[in-house]
């Protein structure tokens, strides 16, 4: 929030009012910024975030508009449909995984408990996600951080893509040209570009 999209926080405060029940007040932790010690960990204020925020909430919206749900979906209304049609959703593909959680899982647990394991999976996902809003909300060098290591990956894999079409339509170029092959199933490729 703090970049607004190079425009700053007022716009954002101008175009959503009253948006942000967190910080109702966008230019006071912009003030705040003074000094490296509130840019490392802004942990006090009005517009501090804190647990209950940021991990009590959504853990209430999880519960309330997730499992609920989900569970009645899955494992009560549709759970004979799956298995007599051969359906796939995320908890069949989950219990029948021959790696990773899901197979960690079926094999430590009893059936009976394999859809409470499936569910407290996502919770889990979904707290940890949580306790890392709370520190990026709070710490503006970590979210910046955050955010200048995303668009390094995006750079990154952009560039390997790149690299790895254009090295692609070079090499079967050079293949042409070596072999005088116009039977090339490559060389629509090369023609293209």
């Amino acid at each position: 929030l703090r970049w607004g999209g190079g425009f700053g926080p007022a716009l954002i405060e101008q175009t959503w009012p009253d948006m942000f029940y967190v910080c109702p007040d966008m230019h006071a932790p912009d003030a705040r910024l003074d000094t490296m010690s509130k840019a490392l960990w802004q942990g006090s204020g009005s517009c501090a975030g804190n647990v209950g925020h940021f991990m009590l909430y959504p853990a209430l919206v999880w519960f309330l508009g997730w499992c609920l749900p989900y569970s009645l979906l899955v494992f009560g209304c549709c759970a004979s449909q799956f298995k007599e049609q051969g359906k796939k959703c995320v908890y069949i593909e989950t219990i029948t995984a021959t790696s990773g959680m899901g197979h960690m899982i079926t094999s430590k647990l009893p059936e009976i408990l394999w859809p409470v394991a499936h569910m407290l999976q996502h919770f889990v996902f979904t707290m940890v996600c949580a306790a890392g809003a709370v520190l990026l909300w709070n710490s503006f060098v970590l979210h910046t951080a955050v955010l200048a290591a995303i668009v390094m990956y995006m750079i990154h894999n952009g560039s390997v893509f790149t690299f790895r079409v254009v090295a692609a339509k070079h090499v079967t170029g050079l293949l042409h040209e070596v072999t005088g092959d116009d039977t090339n199933p490559y060389l629509a490729v090369t023609a293209k570009a």
